[in-house]
């Protein structure tokens, strides 16, 4: 649902009807999701502050103009 699909939570039935596990991730490719997810979380923050710092910055610009 989320990211780059290339990993599915979803668990896989072979043809005996057996469920198979999703395939591990290796140590870069963990380290490169957990990278990108902070990463995303870094970018909401930042993003949730200028919206809630914005209207005092336009109230302060047109006092100044």
């Amino acid at each position: 649902m989320f990211g780059n699909g290339s990993y599915s939570r979803a668990i896989y039935v072979n043809c005996a009807n057996k469920p198979i596990a999703p395939p591990q991730l290796s140590p870069a490719e963990l380290k490169a999701q957990e990278d990108e997810a902070t990463l995303t979380i870094q970018k909401v923050i930042v993003g949730a502050v200028l919206l809630y710092l914005s209207p005092f910055a336009i109230d302060t610009l047109t006092k100044l103009v």
